[in-house]
C-alpha cells in the first residue's frame, strides 16, 4: 500500500510545473555574459535534480521521521524541489517503473551523471530504511 501512495504522490509531484523561467521573463535574444551556456546550465540543473532525488530522504528531513511518514514527506518535498522538466519526467518514469527497476533507474542515472552512488536506491535495495 505504501508503494502505491508513494507512486501516486510522485506522479502528482512530477506534474507540477516550475513557474516562469528566466527565458520567459527576459527579452528575446538578450545575452548575459555571466550566464552559463544553456546546454551546460540545463545539464547541471538536471544533474542537480537527480542528486536531489537520490538524497531526498536526507535533504527533506524525512530520515528523521517515522518510517510510515517518509514516503509522503519525500514526495511532497520533491514536488517543490525538482527544477527541470527532464527531472520531472524522470520522476514520472520512476513512478511508473516496477519496484525492482526503480533501483536500477536511480543507479543508472546517478552513474551516468558522475554521482557517487544514490542513497535512495541504496535504501530501496535493502541497504537503507525506506522502500519504493
Amino acid at each position: 500500500m505504501r508503494t502505491v501512495v508513494w507512486v501516486a504522490v510522485v506522479v502528482l509531484s512530477a506534474c507540477q510545473g516550475g513557474g516562469e523561467s528566466e527565458s520567459e521573463t527576459s527579452e528575446p535574444g538578450a545575452v548575459n555574459a555571466n550566464e552559463t551556456p544553456p546546454a551546460k546550465a540545463a545539464a547541471a540543473d538536471y544533474a542537480g535534480d537527480i542528486e536531489r532525488i537520490c538524497n531526498a530522504e536526507q535533504l527533506s528531513g524525512a530520515d528523521q521521521l517515522d518510517e510510515g511518514a517518509r514516503s509522503m514527506h519525500v514526495a511532497q518535498w520533491l514536488g517543490g524541489n525538482i527544477k527541470t522538466e527532464d527531472g520531472r519526467q524522470f520522476l514520472a518514469s520512476l513512478a511508473r517503473a516496477k519496484a525492482g527497476a526503480k533501483v536500477e533507474l536511480l543507479n543508472s542515472q546517478a552513474a551516468k551523471l558522475g554521482l557517487d552512488g544514490c542513497a535512495l536506491a541504496k535504501a530501496w535495495s535493502g541497504g537503507g530504511q525506506s522502500t519504493p
